[in-house]
């Protein structure tokens, strides 16, 4: 079994932990749901493919999520935006 787990769609880091990413990236080398260098050397070809398409699935995945992280914030911002030109208008009256 590889000391460095593969995430799984289920273990995939939301968009609020970016923090942990940076972290682990800075701690290991490379992305936690990716098979670090020092265990490509002994799995085989075959589950290296499969990993290599596990991981490109899930940053797949982990873009779409971070797209509609943003999509969220975009319409608060916009929500946002709304609600400070009406306390405005209230404001000048």
């Amino acid at each position: 079994m590889l000391s460095t787990p593969i995430m799984s769609r289920r273990q995939m880091p939301t968009s609020s932990s970016c923090s942990y990413v940076m972290a682990f990236v800075k701690e290991h080398a490379h992305l936690p749901w990716i098979t670090g260098h020092a265990e490509l050397g002994r799995i085989g070809f075959g589950q290296r493919l499969n990993k290599g398409l596990e991981s490109m699935e899930n940053l797949c995945l982990y873009s779409q999520q971070l797209f509609e992280h943003d999509k969220q914030q975009d319409q608060e911002i916009q929500d946002l935006k709304i609600i400070l030109g009406a306390s405005r208008k209230k404001l000048r009256c």
